[in-house]
């Protein structure tokens, strides 16, 4: 099994003879394998490393886990660093799901730890076969595109994964062949996550039940699709400079309306996808939708736009599509329209006992229907917005923006989700205490945010 992780991270150009690694050591077995391997490579190739165990705050044996790596590191003469965060505080404060956060917190830790080390490196972490075959079924029943589908890669940036090609199973047995415990993390094995059910149900049953070998067997057709999109990606690359004009500077993208429309409506996609990632940095949040009510501006007379995330616009003008950052181009009564007219969103109203669990996505909330008392509507700040927060509280809208610093400048642009002056959600941000589902609530509303035209077919 070291052989193979040698050809694995030579192959792959993880990292060079006495570079500095940042390991992310859980204390689980897939860390407690990598950092074992990585110690044998050590001695055989030379390498700088130093530990980090991150304890999120959350499990009551966290601390037997901290303790247990701080072990491993003595025995194995290694530099120690061991990072705390109340997860569940932050995922409240952040907006997000306790997942989203912890991941935050790792790597913001993992950077912190690295660049205190004063030298250029990695930081190595524990995903392996399985989750990868994990995260492309997970993206596969969100309706993922080919990058989605392409799984989890052995290097991103400054972040390696030197474990990737082996399977659970295989890891398991390296460390009972070695003689080596390590901790388990109760959490995996319930089914409080998502991707805990792929892990304890659909994998297992597709081992055992349709075809065996099929963690390994996901896990290479993510590989294919890998290289299709790093092809595609070329293609595209050498595509885009005939359809459109990229200005960094100013961070906008214009492309030619005939130009775009003569190419093949999924290069005509990738093109959309590549500028508004080029404009906003990330692609986290993009999805197909957003790209189609761009596309749809294509098709458009006189001067529309959609809205996208990022704070970013599509406008159409006369034989262009614009892409751009929001600029104080829309004035608060520009964007107040009722929630059922906006296309930008979408939303359902059922009745069920109190779930398990509750989405806690980005651009995804449930609010209890019963306590809303007007018309929802969808706009920008006006005087007298506010929030209601812990303990009853309420805050003002302009406190809340001045607490998570928003730029002055660019308080009028985030969009609201109101019930008269009572927000519920700042888009992309924290909702009011007031409307969250309880025990007692009878009825949900869903709502999502996609992206899409703001009201309606609203012209300059």
């Amino acid at each position: 099994m070291y052989r193979k992780f040698v050809e694995f991270v030579k192959q792959n150009e993880l990292f060079g003879q006495n570079e500095q690694l940042v390991v992310g050591v859980s204390g689980g077995a897939d860390s407690v394998c990598l950092l074992s391997l990585l110690c044998k490579y050590k001695e055989e190739y030379g390498l700088n490393l130093t530990v980090v165990h991150i304890n999120h705050g959350i499990r009551t044996e966290a601390g037997a886990d901290a303790e247990f790596v701080r072990a491993l590191c003595e025995k194995s003469g290694l530099p120690f660093v061991l990072k705390e965060y109340p997860v569940e505080e932050l995922s409240k404060e952040w907006g997000m799901s306790t997942e989203e956060a912890g991941r935050k917190v790792r790597y913001e830790a993992f950077s912190e730890v690295l660049n205190g080390t004063g030298k250029d490196g990695k930081i190595a972490v524990a995903h392996n076969k399985n989750d990868v075959a994990e995260t492309v079924l997970f993206h596969l029943f969100r309706g993922s595109s080919t990058r989605g589908l392409s799984g989890i890669h052995a290097k991103n940036g400054n972040v390696v994964r030197p474990i990737l090609c082996f399977s659970r199973e295989e890891i398991e047995k390296y460390l009972e062949e070695n003689g080596l415990s390590f901790c388990i993390d109760k959490t995996n094995l319930t089914d409080d996550y998502t991707r805990n059910k792929i892990r304890n149900h659909i994998l297992p049953y597709a081992e055992k039940e349709i075809v065996k070998g099929s963690v390994s067997h996901i896990y290479d057709a993510a590989g294919f699709l890998k290289e299709q999109e790093e092809y595609l990606d070329l293609l595209a690359d050498k595509e885009f400079a005939a359809v459109a004009e990229f200005d960094e500077k100013k961070g906008t993208c214009i492309f030619d309306k005939a130009a775009l429309k003569d190419r093949h409506i999924f290069m005509q996609k990738k093109l959309l996808y590549k500028a508004m990632e080029m404009i906003s940095g990330s692609r986290k949040d993009l999805t197909s939708k957003h790209v189609e009510s761009v596309l749809a501006l294509f098709e458009k007379e006189g001067m529309k736009f959609a809205m996208l995330p990022y704070n970013l616009q599509a406008k159409s003008e006369y034989n262009k599509v614009i892409i751009e950052k929001r600029e104080g181009i829309f004035a608060p009564e520009q964007c107040e329209q009722g929630l059922e007219s906006a296309e930008a969103f979408t939303f359902r109203i059922f009745s069920d006992k109190m779930p398990d669990t509750i989405p806690e996505k980005t651009y995804t909330k449930w609010f209890d229907y019963d306590k809303i008392d007007g018309s929802l509507v969808i706009r920008t700040r006006k005087e007298g917005d506010y929030l209601t927060v812990r303990g009853g509280h309420t805050k003002s809208l302009n406190r809340y923006f001045i607490d998570v610093k928003v730029p002055r400048d660019e308080r009028d642009k985030v969009l609201l989700l109101a019930d008269g002056s009572h927000i519920l959600w700042v888009i992309g941000g924290r909702i009011s205490e007031y409307y969250k589902i309880t025990k007692d609530t009878k009825q949900i509303i869903e709502i999502q945010y996609v992206g899409g035209l703001c009201n309606g077919e609203t012209s300059y």
